[in-house]
């Protein structure tokens, strides 16, 4: 069995195992996937290949069809374009509500996030970097200070997950410099102005760079 980490069960071996595979295009949008292909792939039982694809529906990046089989998610433009404005406007909200609350220490939360990104993006580590990205967003979120904003919000955080997983060009354009990287220090200095108007006029232009450079459409790169 191919890199299984000490201590760790069949099922999140088999979970990590499809996720790379999606992370690294070796598994493209609309993919019909087997359980005799990945079993074949990894070396592991249908039990616990099962129970990773139903955690993988449930967080987003395939469809079970009882009877029918199962497929990575597809999408398209204009549904990532929806998303997206839809995220913006619970930012744009959160920042009205929370632009006058933030602190000198949420700054610094600011600028260790920005370090963890451009850290990510140097290892070349796409998880890392999502991960980083989505803190940047929840910081401004939190400071709304609205607990049923994070049922709305949550939902569209993980969607765009989804979409940048599945479409995002991370590894087709790592070689060239990162221009998200030099937004967020600028939206930064907007929110210490409590300049929420430029801010989100920001995030929108970086919303748009980011569906511009998706590789709809994509074919696998590789195989399992």
């Amino acid at each position: 069995m191919q890199n299984k980490k000490e201590n760790e069960t069949l099922e999140k071996y088999a979970y990590r195992k499809i996720k790379e595979a999606l992370l690294e295009r070796k598994l493209a949008p609309g993919t019909q996937l087997t359980e005799r292909s990945i079993q074949e792939a990894f070396g592991i039982g249908r039990t616990p290949i099962r129970s990773a694809l139903h955690t993988l529906e449930a967080e987003g990046y395939v469809k079970i069809i009882p009877n029918r089989g199962c497929s990575v998610i597809q999408s398209d433009k204009k549904e990532t374009t929806d998303v997206y404005e839809l995220r913006l406007v619970l930012l744009q909200y959160a920042l009205e509500r929370g632009v006058d609350h933030y602190t000198v220490d949420d700054f610094k939360e600011f600028e260790r996030i920005v370090d963890l990104e451009r850290q990510a993006w140097a290892d070349y580590d796409f998880q890392q970097y999502l991960d980083a990205v989505e803190e940047f967003y929840d910081l401004i979120i939190q400071k709304a200070d609205n607990n049923f904003l994070w049922s709305v919000y949550n939902p569209m955080k993980n969607r765009v997950r989804v979409l940048l997983t599945l479409y995002d060009d991370f590894y087709m354009k790592h070689r060239e410099k990162n221009k998200s990287l030099d937004y967020q220090p600028k939206i930064i200095e907007y929110i210490k102005k409590k300049d929420v108007e430029s801010a989100v006029r920001l995030i929108r232009e970086l919303n748009y760079n980011i569906i511009e450079g998706m590789r709809f459409g994509v074919v696998p790169i590789g195989k399992l």
